[in-house]
């Protein structure tokens, strides 16, 4: 969380980088006034990173801020003691809530990952998610981003998932009561929510 200065671009140059980038991210470069939310695919040392690219207007101009994410990796090798593995994994396999906290940028999203990851190797469970961005494709997971554009938003997802059947939904940053309500109330119907909680 400490802001380091890694250099300038030069001016000239400052436009052609930001509409770059922009592109590459399947955003709108002509637009700067409003926020925008997007991704970017690269590849560090044979591994492919994903970053979420966020726009956002400000009186000194555009401020664009790059969210990094690591591949998940296997939950057994986040949570190398056998009984907490073996509880977690229980957890998986009922109903109730999983709720992982952390600071930000500690690393929710990876855990949540590895979790989705080893839920899905029971070829059973229907998992969905909610998300404003897909961090990595997992397979044999229902993945759902956010478009407000068109309208889908967490209300939207609220009054429509049910309709799908889920066994396990995890929900990215549930910023209001109405909505923790509903999705706690799914576990009075066999459901397993999980979801992040920011907390210092």
């Amino acid at each position: 969380g400490v802001l380091e200065n890694k250099g300038i671009i030069p001016t000239a140059l400052v436009s052609l980088f930001t509409a770059k980038l922009k592109t590459l991210s399947e955003l709108d470069p002509s637009v700067s006034e409003v926020p925008q939310l997007g991704k970017l695919c690269f590849k560090v040392d044979n591994i492919i990173v994903i970053a979420s690219v966020s726009t956002f207007p400000t009186i000194m101009g555009e401020r664009i801020f790059l969210k990094i994410y690591k591949p998940p990796k296997a939950l057994s090798e986040i949570i190398t003691n056998k009984t907490d593995f073996t509880e977690i994994k229980q957890a998986l396999d009922k109903p109730g809530i999983i709720m992982v906290c952390g600071s930000p940028l500690s690393g929710k999203t990876h855990v949540i990952y590895s979790l989705l990851l080893e839920a899905s190797k029971s070829k059973r469970k229907n998992i969905m998610t909610l998300e404003s961005i897909s961090k990595y494709e997992l397979n044999g997971i229902n993945q759902c981003e956010f478009n407000e554009n068109v309208g889908f938003n967490m209300d939207k997802a609220a009054r429509f998932i049910e309709f799908q059947a889920p066994d396990i939904i995890y929900l990215e940053g549930i910023r209001s009561k109405e909505s923790f309500d509903y999705f706690s109330n799914l576990v009075y119907n066999d459901k397993t929510i999980i979801m992040e909680f920011l907390a210092n």
